[in-house]
This record gives C-alpha cells, sequence and structure tokens, in this order.
C-alpha cells in the first residue's frame, strides 16, 4: 500500500507542478522520452515523472496514456496518477481505454473505479471524482462511496481535442459517458462498482440538463 503523504505528493505534483507554458501541445524530443519510457514499464517516481512529462504532449500524451490502460499500473500511486493524468485530457482514445476497462468485469475494482474517474473526465475535464470509505457497514447508496467536484484550478492538458471545459466536450460524447454508466449500474456484479456508477450517472445526468 502507498503511504497517504506519498500519494498526496504524488497528485499535488502533476496537478500543480511549474511547467512552462511554452511546452504545452508540442511532441518535441522530451515527448518522445516520456512516452518510450512510459512503454518500459518504469516505476516509482520515474513512472510519475513520465506521466507529468507526457501530459502536455499534444498527440504522444492521449496516445501514451490510453497505451497504460491495457495493462493499468498495480501501484496505488501510479494508478491514481495514471487516472488523474487521463481525466484532464479530452480525447476519443481515452474515452475508448477507459470504457474497455470499466466493462472488463475480470478487471480488479481498484482498477475499474480509477477507469470511471476518466470517463467521468471525458465527460467534463473540470471533474474531480473521489472516493472514500463509507461509514457503514454496508452503505445503501452510491454517494457513500464517491465524492465528484470541481478542480479548484482551471487547468486541463491539451488533448487531440483541446476541450479544456465541459462546454467544449461534444455533447454526443457526454451522453455516451452517461449511457455507459447508467449501463453498468444496471448490472455490475460488483456491488461498489454498481453503486457509484449509478450514482455518478444521475449526478452527470443532472449537470448536463443544466447547461
Amino acid at each position: 500500500m502507498t503511504r497517504p503523504e506519498t500519494l498526496f505528493t504524488a497528485i499535488v505534483a502533476l496537478d500543480l507542478g511549474g511547467f512552462p507554458p511554452s511546452a504545452v501541445g508540442q511532441d518535441g524530443p522530451s515527448c518522445s522520452r516520456a512516452e518510450s519510457s512510459l512503454a518500459a514499464k518504469p516505476t516509482g517516481r520515474d513512472y510519475c515523472a513520465a506521466i507529468a512529462q507526457i501530459v502536455w504532449c499534444g498527440d504522444a500524451g492521449p496516445r501514451a496514456l490510453a497505451a497504460q490502460w491495457l495493462t493499468p499500473p498495480t501501484d496505488t500511486t501510479a494508478l491514481r496518477v495514471l487516472a488523474g493524468a487521463s481525466a484532464r485530457i479530452s480525447d476519443p482514445r481515452l474515452l475508448a481505454a477507459a470504457k474497455g476497462v470499466l466493462l472488463g468485469r475480470s478487471r480488479s475494482r481498484d482498477v475499474r473505479l480509477a477507469a470511471i474517474q476518466v470517463l467521468v473526465g471525458q465527460f467534463d475535464p473540470a471533474l474531480v471524482v473521489e472516493y472514500r470509505t463509507p461509514s457503514g457497514p454496508a452503505a445503501a447508496w452510491g454517494g457513500s462511496y464517491v465524492m465528484l467536484g470541481h478542480w479548484i484550478r482551471e487547468s486541463g492538458f491539451p488533448g487531440a481535442s483541446g476541450g479544456e471545459r465541459g462546454d467544449s466536450v461534444p455533447p454526443a460524447t457526454r451522453g455516451l459517458v452517461v449511457s455507459l454508466l447508467r449501463q453498468v449500474g444496471a448490472s455490475d456484479p460488483d456491488d461498489v462498482v454498481q453503486k457509484v456508477t449509478s450514482y455518478l450517472a444521475e449526478r452527470l445526468a443532472a449537470a448536463d440538463r443544466g447547461r
């Protein structure tokens, strides 16, 4: 298990790190190095460093992140960093990758929950999903397991589609995310995944109606 302070440091470094504006969206040598590093399956700090670099790459970023979801990391810190980065980029490749993971019922619960974070990010990159441990032994509703909020800082990463806010995400994409979450929430054998997806589907649908 990852120590909480280590996880917090990794997430803060990813979201608020000091990256030069001139690097945003450019697929230069640093992007090629980061993509090659991720393909080699690094661990620990090397993995987090490669993710922190690749998110600023216009095409290599979503391509490399989507590839990571074929065999997601098992380390809790690395998985959360991957999910956090993937959720901030609007790109069809990441949508397809996260969908495949969520529908793969043989996947671990942690990996599927991470994929849900990415799907919510495809609905609106400004949204953030945080999971929590229910206070009761058998929580009756999805809100006991998950919280939905907004990033304090508007700093969406530049994906191939260029979307930084939910208003720039195509309605068809938002509808697909809601439909997928409803589908899983209606029949998934994992009780936690079922409750989380059902809850988030209704929250996102309500947000879409309010646009």
